[in-house]
């Protein structure tokens, strides 16, 4: 990788991917907050009998917000990319952590995306594990 500074055009084309899908995420997440999970008529109208068929998918999203599922699979796959140093999962744990942080998950969500961004910073910029046969510090003589 070369030190030659990047343009601005190349870095917002490197960064709009990213800022898009972010967005899309964001939104689906405030969109199942404010639509489906928050709204007490749905709520009512899922305690009635027959209930209607998008009460499951709704608990279930409820169930795992109350549980902390979407922080603690975000801080999972986090560190797993951290570990393993695969792309994928980084991104997973991007997508999770703000899903996690918009449904009720902020503390462990917020570090698997934390996790996840450094791995994918770590993976854009070319930065590698330091060589272990290459001396550290200063040498004598």
């Amino acid at each position: 990788m070369s030190d030659a500074p990047i343009s601005r055009h190349a870095l917002l084309a490197a960064i709009r991917p990213w800022v898009a899908s972010a967005a899309v995420v964001l939104a689906l997440a405030l969109a199942v907050r404010f639509l489906v999970i928050e709204p007490r008529g749905i709520g009512i109208a899922c305690l009635g009998e027959p209930m209607p068929w998008w009460c499951g998918p709704r608990d279930l999203l409820v169930v795992i917000s109350r549980g902390g599922g979407w922080g603690v699979a975000s801080l999972g796959f986090g560190m797993l990319a951290l570990i393993t140093g695969w792309r994928p999962l980084a991104v997973l744990a991007c997508g999770l952590g703000l899903w996690g942080v918009v449904l009720y998950n902020a503390g462990a969500a917020a570090f698997g995306l934390l996790f996840g961004l450094l791995r994918l910073v770590r993976a854009d910029s070319g930065i590698t594990a330091p060589n272990s046969q290459r001396p550290q510090g200063r040498q004598q003589g």
